[in-house]
């Protein structure tokens, strides 16, 4: 585990969100490369325990931003109520220069992902699978077949990578993010981290998440964008407070 020098341990017991980026930090070191068989269980359990202490971690720095956000905008919204979608509501009412700027900010990542599906051929499909190399990870992102019927999935995520992060944080309280691939034909099985493009009270469907066989990887991106975030809603309220 990362030990803080004293000087850097003081500024994290004053600074919260520091602390909670600290935290998933050093949780983040530890989460593998890849997504342990279920030959051996005691690995995915271990796996499992590291990615949600990173998720409470990096989750609560946003969260704790959220709260600043609504205390120094004056957006007088209920602590308890504090959330992207009540913060953007808010935003939206509030005309002054430095609300217009995070509102962009917000928008940047916590857009709930879009959906769309089209019907293509026989032909299209089989060269979907072919694409993959029968990689059963990849294909069932994209594809569905329903009976006769066939489906291409696609998803735009551009704007929505931090709801994602939020979105797993409240799934990981009542099920795995880690699912097993399974063998297709040749193809070795390989297990997988899941990352859900629905909310958790959605029906669970083949084709409503993102696939990644590298965990730590994700998760690496993903605290980048938090840190990008936060840094840019840190210099907008600071310059306020200057005012």
């Amino acid at each position: 585990m990362k030990i803080p020098n004293k000087t850097k341990a003081k500024n994290l017991s004053i600074n919260h969100i520091d602390f909670k980026l600290f935290c998933a930090e050093t949780y983040l070191e530890d989460i593998p490369t890849f997504v342990p068989l279920d030959i051996y269980p005691q690995q995915k359990v271990i796996a499992e325990m590291i990615m949600e202490c990173f998720l409470f971690y990096a989750v609560s720095a946003l969260d704790i931003t959220f709260q600043e956000i609504n205390k120094k905008l004056n957006l007088e919204i209920k602590q308890n109520l504090v959330r992207p979608f009540t913060i953007i509501k808010a935003l939206k009412n509030n005309q002054t220069k430095e609300s217009k700027t995070i509102l962009d900010q917000i928008l940047k990542y916590f857009q709930q992902p879009i959906h769309t599906e089209k019907l293509i051929s026989d032909k299209e499909f089989n060269d979907g699978l072919t694409r993959y190399d029968d990689n059963i990870v990849g294909f069932f992102t994209e594809y569905e077949n329903r009976n006769t019927i066939k489906y291409q999935h696609s998803w735009n995520r551009d704007s929505s990578r931090l709801w994602e992060l939020r979105n797993q944080r409240n799934i990981i309280t009542h099920e795995s993010l880690l699912r097993n691939a399974g063998s297709m034909g040749t193809v070795e099985p390989k297990n997988y981290l899941r990352v859900r493009l629905v909310y958790n009270d959605n029906p669970t469907q083949t084709w409503d998440s993102a696939h990644y066989e590298n965990p730590k990887e994700y998760y690496t991106e993903e605290l980048n964008y938090v840190k990008k975030f936060i840094n840019d809603v840190r210099t907008v309220l600071n310059k306020l407070e200057k005012n």
